[in-house]
């Protein structure tokens, strides 16, 4: 049976390897033909940088609130060092930089999530708008506080009805209710679900990424599990270790 591999999204960039949420981690994972997941955050001035928690003390060197510093002060912090010396150089990058870069370093087509971490007035504006610049609407899935409002998924349908927006299911039960929701178009999926629950997810034209307990560590039969009943997209901490598994059972295969 010939069976097609999950795109494997990598969480903040190629995190294991430099450090997250920097051009630095976007560009390994684009050119090992990884998706990514990042994390876009809302400065002072209005502008969207990529900040995984709501403060800079732990990636930076910098402290405080992303939401009380402007883009300037943001960007005259350091990045990197605090994972690796050799990472010095690296800045907290705006959305635009980053989209720019996967335009520049992606190799085919990937799936860059976006976990959007705030809701702040019209920041689905900028965001649907930037993504259209790029012309990667095909290509993204919005996530982070789109997973849990289906007020805040039709903010983004309502500037690009296209806009690909994901819900969360952490059971069976959830699954059916995101199956019934027209404000997504992804399951954001916590467990790994059955044959029958993913056949129901294609003919209700939805699409899976699978992410959580259940695959974000290094859990090997998860992994071959939910390839082999066909999601989508996988997100996890291990993508190598993820691709050199399905290409172990493959060869094992052959």
């Amino acid at each position: 049976m010939n069976i097609r591999n999950p795109t494997i999204v990598t969480h903040r960039g190629l995190a294991g390897y430099a450090p997250e949420n920097t051009l630095a981690a976007y560009a390994a994972a684009l050119e090992l033909g990884f998706g990514m997941e990042i994390d876009l955050r809302l400065t002072v001035d209005e502008q969207i940088v990529m900040v995984h928690d709501a403060t800079l003390d732990r990636t930076t060197n910098g402290q405080g609130p992303v939401a009380e510093k402007s883009l300037t002060e943001i960007k005259r912090l350091n990045a990197g060092s605090w994972f690796d010396s050799s990472f010095q150089d690296q800045r907290v990058p705006t959305l635009m930089e980053t989209l720019q870069l996967v335009n520049e370093r992606r190799r085919l087509p990937t799936l860059i999530a976006l976990d959007v971490k705030t809701d702040a007035p019209s920041i689905e504006i900028e965001i649907a708008q930037q993504v259209e610049h790029y012309e990667l609407l095909d290509q993204v899935v919005g996530i982070g506080n789109m997973l849990f409002s289906n007020e805040f998924r039709q903010r983004f349908k309502a500037v690009v009805p296209q806009f690909p927006t994901a819900s969360a299911a952490n059971d069976a039960d959830e699954w059916h209710s995101v199956l019934a929701d027209d404000s997504a178009d992804w399951i954001y999926c916590r467990f790994v679900p059955d044959e029958t629950l993913v056949a129901d997810a294609r003919d209700a034209g939805k699409r899976i990424i699978a992410s959580g307990p259940v695959v974000m560590q290094h859990q090997p039969e998860n992994w071959l599990r939910l390839r082999h009943f066909g999601v989508d997209a996988i997100l996890t901490d291990y993508p190598l270790e993820c691709q050199r598994c399905w290409r172990n059972q493959r060869d094992s295969a052959s």
